[in-house]
């Protein structure tokens, strides 16, 4: 489990001061204890809060933020160089970080697969013209970029839309506009790329991130985005976040392009710099939740527009429908153009309803998308909790494609997402969702009992991963065999297979199940498999499974042990532990002969005490009862086993035998009831010859 807790946690957790040992020498030394101590439990009280995760307690957050300090303190006495550090808003992944980015990347791909789209990528690398192409872009300022040695002006990609573009218009005509690809139209494509962009890093976004790209080329009608919208949907209902967590706002600029005609802002309307009016005007409207009106107003005026025309502009934007906006947009003759984007946004919410995804979806006249590119419907889904910046976002981009390729290609529509995996994983861990990996993921680990026989443990190793097992091949062995099989454990590895000289001699090798039990003893299943047939050994380990579990002959026990002559008690106490299986017993009951007038209670104590010490690992709540008979008088003697495992001796010479004070305090209806079954009255009390002995669980 990866440390939640940043360098500035761990600097004001060791702004607290360093914690006392021992009492307080004076008033002073008190005080700051008690200082410290207070300041301690806020800031655990607070991270408790913010993490929301059973597995980080307060005492846990004490525990790692005290390591983290002391480590820290360590690399701060050797002076410890900052380019070990990745660079500022990037990140490493560790192991187990890497589990769960393989996991989000594992729910992107299955919900791609299951909507039948292919996947592609292309090179981090791109060409800085790409994306300066596109006028009233900010990611232009925010891109890696750099003069490479050949004298080209490239840059680290910061999105892959555009790259996109470059792959499809690689496969057109550009003289006709025709796609020439197998299968023709239309590309159902996704990726998952590295994303670079220069900018301020809070939560959820950082300078490089992951983004699963979805999109659709060739498909003109709002289909398209109903399917984008249903597989974003999807992912999000394979995580468990429910509506009630996420939304999807959905706007259309072709709709923000008419509500800005009207109020006097044309595509064809350049700004006092010459640029393009519009564009620029919704890259400011799709800052409105970040900046708030009042800055989007000024903003607006900057360009151009003038105070009458934004007020009326944000009014608009606030309508709470589609139905709502519309009334404001179209014409009172309704020969508006934007009659045709108000139907497509009215379509897309009826099918979203059939499709069973419209609970997400919510109209938002004021969201734009920020990239210049795009033409039609557009959406972003949010965090209903308000707490974290936009989910993913995506629309309709009909004209990027001619943009590149030139007016041949304007008829190649286009539709598409992304989904960063930055802020999708603060909710996950948010809302603790994000499953728990832990070791290594192999199947087996294989150890050399020394390094004679490594060769054996290395081709043994060869031949499981032949059968398509995963096997770690331990490099050295351990010094104690006990370490082997701690390594395989926390490793995660399922079965461990420890090659020792004696096994390898009679051509077997001894292989433990660490995650089963054997039915007949409780203890993880060990199975010796010949080294010609290792790819037995999950039928070997199945068939173990199915055994049921043993149980006691008591006929055929005292049959053997007479025959065998046992004449004394202990001989017949050593016979009777080598034949039952201790581990797996409900009730039993073993008569047997009691040869010696002369055994006096103290021998019998020392078989009762080798008797318990055998049933130390047993469950703390098996009785064990014993009754023995000695010669002449009745001597009872009794032991109880319960929660407290000692042996309780005593004797009663009283008719009646046996008391229940006896059996320990509030013996269970289940014992007496047994007991009372097994020893009526009618018994002979002074038959020296039985000893009658009685397990319950």
């Amino acid at each position: 489990m990866s440390s939640p807790f940043t360098s500035e946690h761990v600097q004001e957790w060791k702004s607290f001061g360093p914690r006392l040992k021992g009492k307080p020498a004076n008033e002073e030394e008190r005080l700051a204890a008690v200082d410290r101590k207070g300041k301690c439990t806020a800031m655990k009280k607070r991270l408790a809060e913010e993490i929301s995760s059973p597995d980080w307690t307060e005492k846990k957050i004490e525990k790692e933020l005290d390591r983290l300090a002391l480590e820290a303190n360590k690399n701060a006495s050797i002076n410890r160089p900052s380019y070990l550090d990745a660079p500022s808003g990037t990140r490493d992944f560790y192991p187990p970080d890497l589990f769960v980015r393989n996991w989000l990347f594992g729910k992107f791909k299955e919900v791609a697969a299951e909507f039948g789209f292919v996947e592609y990528d292309a090179p981090v690398l791109e060409h800085v013209e790409l994306y300066e192409r596109k006028a009233g872009e900010e990611i232009v300022d925010q891109m890696y970029n750099f003069v490479d040695k050949e004298g080209d002006h490239v840059t680290l990609r910061p999105e892959m839309t555009p790259t996109l573009a470059r792959l499809v218009l690689n496969q057109t005509n550009l003289s006709t506009g025709e796609v020439a690809v197998e299968g023709g139209l239309p590309l159902k494509w996704f990726s998952i790329p590295q994303c670079w962009r220069f900018e301020t890093t809070q939560r959820g976004r950082k300078r490089e991130h992951y983004q699963w790209n979805m999109d659709m080329v060739g498909v003109e009608h709002v289909h398209a985005e109903v399917e984008l919208l249903a597989a974003a949907s999807s992912f999000f209902r394979k995580c468990q976040i429910g509506p009630d967590v996420v939304g999807i706002k959905v706007n259309s600029r072709k709709v923000l392009e008419a509500l800005l005609a009207k109020y006097g802002v044309s595509k064809q309307d350049k700004d006092k710099d010459g640029g393009d009016l519009f564009s620029k005007a919704c890259v400011i409207i799709d800052k409105l939740d970040k900046i708030g009106a009042c800055a989007v107003k000024e903003e607006l005026a900057k360009i151009g527009i003038s105070e009458e025309s934004s007020l009326a502009i944000l009014k608009a934007l606030d309508a709470p429908s589609i139905e709502a906006l519309a009334e404001i947009v179209i014409d009172d003759d309704g020969s508006s153009s934007a009659s045709e984007a108000i139907a497509e946004v009215q379509r897309l919410f009826s099918l979203a309803k059939d499709y069973g995804f419209d609970d997400y979806l919510i109209f938002d006249a004021s969201v734009v998308r920020g990239l210049a590119y795009y033409t039609g419907i557009v959406w972003e889904a949010f965090d209903r909790r308000g707490e974290l910046r936009a989910i993913m976002g995506g629309g309709r981009y009909d004209r990027l494609l001619e943009l590149y390729g030139g007016k041949a290609c304007a008829n190649i529509p286009c539709v598409g997402f992304g989904f960063g995996d930055c802020v999708i994983m603060e909710l996950l861990n948010d809302l603790n969702l994000v499953p728990r990996f832990t070791g290594s993921g192999v199947d087996y680990v294989v150890c050399a009992y020394n390094q004679d026989l490594y060769g054996k443990a290395a081709w043994i190793a060869s031949q499981l991963r032949a059968s398509g097992k995963k096997v770690d091949l331990m490099p050295t062995p351990k010094k104690k065999v006990a370490n082997s099989f701690k390594h395989a454990d926390v490793s995660g590895a399922r079965r461990m297979v420890f090659v020792a000289p004696d096994e390898v001699e009679r051509s077997v090798v001894r292989i433990k199940d660490l995650r089963s039990k054997d039915p007949t003893t409780g203890e993880a299943i060990q199975v010796d498999v010949p080294l010609n047939e290792l790819h037995t050994v999950d039928q070997r380990i199945q068939s173990v499974m199915e055994k049921a579990p043993a149980v006691f002959d008591l006929a055929a026990w005292k049959s053997t042990y007479l025959e065998k002559g046992k004449t004394s008690s202990a001989a017949v106490m050593d016979d009777f532990w080598s034949t039952f299986d201790k581990k797996n017993w409900s009730i039993w009951k073993a008569v047997y002969d009691y040869p010696d007038d002369n055994e006096d209670l103290e021998s019998t104590k020392i078989i009762v005490t080798d008797f318990m010490e055998k049933t130390k690992s047993l469950s703390d709540s098996c009785f064990g009862v014993m009754q023995i008979y000695s010669s002449l008088e009745i001597e009872g003697l009794w032991l109880v086993r319960g929660e407290d495992p000692e042996l309780l001796f005593g004797t009663n010479e009283d008719t009646s035998w046996f008391t229940w004070s006896q059996l320990g305090p509030d013996p269970s209806d289940q014992v007496k009831s047994a007991v009372a079954e097994l020893w009526t009255p009618t018994d002979s009390p002074n038959n020296k010859e039985i000893a009658d002995m009685q397990i319950f669980t």
